[in-house]
């Protein structure tokens, strides 16, 4: 079975890796509506998104329906407020450049993320506009993932 990935489920979107680990079969959820704070947060799976993810899965693969969990994790990862990189220079040391927003996907765009930032740095190349943190200044915008207009004053703090 290959790997998969459901957006017909109303949010959250789920997916799924077969055989992961050679443990077992994995299912996650895809849900980018909480806030997570790496240094007050708790890492310990929430009773009720596991039966919502077991309801899914024995709904959407009955063959699994009954058989036991083995095991449960949180996979968090950080991620901007609408989703896309965020590059720029340091507020304070402009010879830094920070990039975020990335987790997975700054994995599997790594080489090209790469490349650009190569060229900003040596050949004074402008980072494009779509990567600027100013992006998420403007609160009427919105995303796929979030609103940002809500959550932009919330983690406001986080920019400065």
């Amino acid at each position: 079975m290959p790997c998969w990935l459901d957006l017909n489920a109303n949010n959250p979107s789920y997916y799924g890796i077969p055989f992961h680990l050679n443990k077992g079969f994995k299912i996650a959820y895809d849900e980018r509506t909480t806030l997570f704070d790496p240094d007050k947060s708790d890492r310990i799976p929430i009773p009720e998104l596991v039966k919502r993810v077991k309801e899914y899965c024995y709904k959407r693969f009955p063959g699994l329906s009954g058989l036991p969990i083995s095991e449960t994790r949180v996979c968090q990862y950080e991620n901007s407020l609408d989703g896309n990189f965020i590059i720029n220079k340091h507020n304070s040391f402009k010879k830094i450049i920070v990039l975020s927003g990335s987790s997975g996907h700054g994995f599997k765009m790594g080489p090209g993320i790469g490349e650009l930032v190569t060229n900003i740095i040596l050949n004074n190349k402008k980072i494009p506009s779509f990567f600027d943190k100013s992006r998420l200044e403007n609160e009427k915008q919105s995303s796929q993932y979030y609103n940002t207009k809500i959550k932009y004053q919330k983690t406001k703090r986080l920019f400065n």
